[in-house]
């Protein structure tokens, strides 16, 4: 027998500081790892040619994402069956730590290559994976009514934290100018920056420690593992079977989560589509040097982790979908401008004006789900989130490419960002949501 979700839990705000803290303490994998340091160096140091070089690291980014979605769900559904997520989460934050670490064994030399490229798939596919386990964990250690409002603060934690962590390594450790950083680290075999691998390992175990000490976790004794993998992956087949009939048959709660996902993978895509060519985008149609399209894209990152914040209590309030809608059409109002500007001060404004609004799509996003699915089956349903914000995570960058070459216009381009927002803001209308938890009082 399927095992039943656990019984309602009043959390402390102990377990609820501690989810928060994890989110503070993982995005630094995102932000060093794959996005400002580690990438860069490899193109420029390791590959030896910037252009090739990035182009090979995005090819094992996109790997491991591509290796993490396909396994989320059948993780997912496993440890539904099993019980527990915190062991889960423990074991793959540990190995995208030993990833990282990794790092400062990668010599800036060409033949050190796979090994990088292996790091990082291997890395990524853990680092994206505990994202599945962590997020399930939402419900259980939210205090009753704040849903919204812990995703909201757990996601501006986290765009704030991965900064943090960047300018730990960028200060102390690789520095900002000629006379390297505050540390005094060498920077003959590129000593400098291998050391930002072990600090982003140190990152993430630290910030990982109250999560595992103080949250709650809706634990259940459930069957051996190997009886466990069978039967998680029974359920996940009956979910998605279970999922495309009750659509077909018009039972609402199948529609709505069908719904929710084809809604999310859309707007996912534009806010993946935004983050990957913003920098390029910058440069290009503005002029933007390297450092300038690097200050403007921490900018963003602080900006969308106030907005998730500010926009926490909303969510309780109003509930999740609202949220959601009030983010996606202000994104895309503010958007539309954005593509027209001339000035670069008035792009670099309405920018961090649209980085508040991303803010709460995410945060939203993962307290709607919490509402559409059934608390025993959590990490299963996060496992599908991965899965479907993955499968179509490509559409948007191959259209920005295909566009910009057409109509030789960046501008253009980046036009697909507001049609996928348009479109899955459209889609979202038609999501039913279950009765809403009253709000918690302040």
């Amino acid at each position: 027998m399927p095992a039943s979700a656990p019984p309602p839990r009043q959390m402390t705000d102990r377990a609820a500081l501690a989810w928060i803290v994890y989110d503070w303490g993982h995005s630094a994998y995102g932000a060093v790892v794959h996005t400002f340091v580690m990438g860069v160096w490899f193109a420029r140091e390791v590959w030896g040619a910037p252009q090739q070089g990035s182009a090979v690291w995005s090819w094992a980014v996109a790997a491991a994402g591509l290796g993490a979605a396909l396994a989320a769900p059948v993780a997912g559904a496993i440890a539904d069956r099993r019980g527990g997520l915190k062991p889960w989460l423990a074991v793959l934050t540990g190995l995208a730590a030993l990833a990282a670490a990794g790092f400062w064994f990668v010599r800036p030399d060409r033949s050190a290559a796979p090994l990088a490229l292996a790091l990082v798939v291997a890395g990524g596919i853990a680092y994206e994976l505990a994202l599945v386990f962590y997020n399930a964990l939402l419900g259980p250690n939210a205090p009753p009514g704040s849903t919204g409002r812990l995703s909201g603060i757990g996601a501006g934690a986290g765009y704030v934290g991965g900064v943090a962590c960047l300018g730990v390594a960028l200060v102390g450790f690789v520095g900002l100018g000629p006379d390297g950083g505050w540390l005094g680290l060498p920077s003959e075999e590129g000593t400098a920056v291998r050391a930002v691998g072990p600090l982003v390992a140190v990152w993430l175990v630290v910030f990982t420690l109250p999560i595992l000490a103080y949250s709650a976790d809706p634990a259940r004794r459930g069957p051996p593992l190997p009886q466990a993998v069978r039967e998680g992956l029974g359920d996940l087949r009956r979910t998605l079977g279970d999922l495309l009939a009750a659509a077909r048959r018009g039972r609402p709660e199948g529609r709505s989560l069908l719904r929710f996902y084809i809604a999310s993978a859309l707007y996912r895509d534009g806010l993946a589509t935004l983050f990957a060519v913003g920098g390029l985008y910058a440069a290009g149609t503005f002029g933007f040097s390297v450092r300038h399209a690097l200050a403007f894209g921490v900018g963003m990152s602080v900006a969308t982790g106030i907005g998730a914040a500010v926009f926490a209590p909303l969510d309780d309030r109003l509930g999740p979908k609202r949220t959601l809608a009030i983010a996606l059409w202000s994104s895309i109002a503010i958007g539309l401008p954005l593509l027209l500007v001339g000035d670069p001060a008035w792009f670099v404004a309405l920018g961090l004006g649209l980085g508040v609004m991303l803010g709460p799509i995410y945060a939203a996003s993962r307290s709607l789900l919490v509402r559409l699915t059934d608390p025993a089956k959590a990490a299963g349903g996060f496992g599908l989130y991965a899965l479907t914000g993955k499968a179509t995570a490509f559409v948007g960058p191959l259209t920005f490419g295909v566009l910009t070459s057409l109509f030789d216009s960046q501008r253009v381009g980046m036009g697909v960002v507001v049609v996928l927002f348009a479109a899955g803001a459209l889609i979202l209308r038609g999501v039913e949501v279950p009765g809403r938890v009253p709000a918690a009082p302040h």
